[in-house]
C-alpha cells in the first residue's frame, strides 16, 4: 500500500488512499532529471488520484510526465481490476505518455511482455546517456495473467505463471544491458512493496499459505507484522557490489532516494527520510541507521493460518504501528492512544515475533523512547485520522551536540490575543 521509493518523506499514501501531495513532493525522477539523467516509468503509476471517478478522469498534474518522467507507458491509477462508479464498471486505461493506447484493458495476459518490450526499446534509445528506469510491473497483483509461453506451465498455478514470466522479463533486461556493454556499471534493484495477500475474488482463488508466501514470518499484506511489511531486495552492480554479499541491516524504500542522490552527486532532498545505502551495499563503509516506521489501518483481522503463532491468528488489526529503534522492533495493533505499550522484539533471533521483550523491566526505557519516537517522526493528516494525532510531541534528545558552536536558551513566553482580526500577535 506504500510506494515510498518514488517520493521523499512527505507521504500522503494513507490507509488505502493512493494519492500523493503534489506539487510539493520531489520524486526521484525529478531529482535525477535535474542531475542530467533520462528518466522513464514503465508500468503502474498508481498515484494519479482517486480511482473511483467516472470516465477515468485524472489530473494531468499528478501524472508521471508532470512528475519528472520523460517517458511513461503504463496504467495511470489502479491496477486494472474493475472498480465500480455509480454501479458502472470501470477498467484501467493504458497510456503512452498522455496518449490513450487502450481505453479499458480487458486482460492482463500480455502486460508483462508489453512492459518488457517498452523497457528494452527505451534502454536502446537512451544507452548513450545516464538513465533512470523505473519498471513497475502490474503483476503479480491481481488480476493475474500470463502470456501463452507461461500460462499453465507453473506448478503453482496462475500466480506461479505470472512470477515465472517476470523472471523471464528480468533476464531480458540483463541480457540487453550486457549486449550494450552497460552491464558492469548499471545498478539494478529488484524488490516489492508488501507481503502476500489472500485473493478470493479472482477466477482461481489464492491463499498465501499455499506455499508459505509469507516465509518464516507471521502476517500478510495489511499486517505490520514482518510477513506483511518485510520484503527481500536484490541489488546487482557488478563493478561495485561483490557477488554474494548479504546485508541484513534493515532499510526502507525511501533509502533509495538518498542512495540515488549520492550516486548522481546531488544533495539528498531535505524532505527525504532516507540514508544512502552505497557504503553498506559494497561493504566499504557503515551507514547511519535507517528510519523505519509504518502506520496503517485496516478493519479486518489477521488470518488464522496454522503456521502463525496462536497469538497472531485472527488478531484485530485496527490502527497499527511499527518502529525500529536501537536494533529492536516496536509493534502495536489496535492502537487506542499514544500511551498504549509496544510489543518489543529482537528480529535477529526472533523473526516470527514470538518473544515480547517489553515484559522485561530492563526494556522500560526503550518502551518510553519508542512511544516518543513515533510521535517525533510522523505527521498527522486529516485524510487518515489516528488516535494519537493530538498527543504532544516530546523533544528529541541530543539535538544540540556539545561543542557544536550553537547555544540554546529557553525564555518564558506570554501570549496575548487581541480580538481584532487584523491585529493578532504574540508578545514576549
Amino acid at each position: 500500500e506504500i510506494m515510498p521509493s518514488l517520493v521523499g518523506s512527505e507521504m500522503c499514501i494513507r490507509d488505502r488512499l493512493h494519492t500523493v501531495l503534489h506539487p510539493e513532493e520531489i520524486t526521484m525522477a525529478e531529482m535525477l532529471k535535474d542531475a542530467g539523467y533520462a528518466t522513464a516509468l514503465i508500468g503502474k503509476w498508481h498515484l494519479a488520484g482517486n480511482p473511483r471517478k467516472p470516465n477515468n478522469d485524472f489530473d494531468p498534474a499528478l501524472m508521471p510526465n508532470a512528475q519528472g518522467f520523460d517517458y511513461f507507458y503504463g496504467t495511470p491509477r489502479f491496477n486494472g481490476f474493475t472498480v465500480y462508479v455509480e454501479d458502472t464498471p470501470v477498467r484501467s486505461r493504458l497510456l503512452r505518455n498522455e496518449e490513450v493506447i487502450v481505453e479499458a484493458v480487458q486482460s492482463w495476459d500480455h502486460i508483462t511482455q508489453d512492459y518488457t518490450r517498452e523497457a528494452l526499446q527505451w534502454i536502446d534509445q537512451n544507452q548513450s546517456e545516464p538513465f533512470f528506469l523505473y519498471l513497475a510491473h502490474n503483476l503479480p497483483h491481481v488480476p493475474v495473467g500470463a502470456s501463452e509461453n507461461f500460462k499453465g506451465k507453473s506448478d503453482y498455478g496462475p500466480y506461479g505463471d505470472t512470477i515465472e514470466e517476470i523472471d523471464w522479463s528480468s533476464g531480458e533486461i540483463f541480457a540487453k544491458l550486457k549486449e550494450l556493454g552497460l552491464d558492469e556499471n548499471t545498478l539494478v534493484i529488484f524488490t516489492s512493496d508488501n507481503g502476500p495477500s489472500k485473493e478470493s475474488y479472482i477466477e482461481e482463488n489464492y491463499d498465501p499459505d499455499f506455499f508459505h508466501g509469507f516465509g518464516p514470518f507471521d502476517g500478510i499484506k495489511r499486517d505490520t507484522l514482518e510477513g506483511g511489511v518485510r520484503e527481500p531486495t536484490l541489488a546487482r552492480w557488478p563493478k561495485h557490489i561483490p557477488a554474494g554479499r548479504i546485508d541484513a541491516t534493515p532499510s526502507g524504500h525511501w533509502d533509495w532516494m538518498a542512495t540515488f542522490a549520492d550516486l548522481a552527486g546531488v544533495a539528498i532532498p531535505a524532505a527525504s527520510d532516507g540514508v544512502s545505502l552505497i557504503g553498506s551495499m559494497s561493504g566499504a563503509a557503515a551507514r547511519p541507521a535507517s528510519t523505519i516506521y509504518t502506520e496503517y489501518w485496516n478493519g479486518s483481522k489477521s488470518p488464522g493460518y496454522d503456521a502463525f503463532l496462536p497469538s497472531h491468528r485472527g488478531r484485530k488489526r485496527g490502527q497499527m504501528q511499527a518502529v525500529h529503534l536501537d536494533g529492536y522492533k516496536g509493534l502495536r495493533y489496535n492502537v487506542e492512544s499514544a500511551d498504549d505499550d509496544f510489543e518489543i522484539f529482537n528480529l535477529n533471533n526472533d523473526p516470527q515475533e514470538s518473544n515480547d521483550l517489553a515484559k522485561r523491566p530492563e526494556f522500560a526505557d526503550l518502551q518510553e523512547r519508542m512511544k516518543a519516537r513515533v510521535l517525533q517522526i510522523r505527521r498527522p493528516n486529516e485524510s487518515a485520522p489516528r488516535p494519537y494525532d493530538e498527543a504532544y510531541v516530546p523533544a528529541a534528545a541530543g539535538v544540540m551536540p556539545e561543542n557544536s558552536g550553537w547555544k540554546r536558551s529557553i525564555y518564558p513566553l506570554s501570549l496575548i490575543h487581541i480580538s481584532e482580526p487584523t491585529r493578532l500577535g504574540m508578545i514576549s
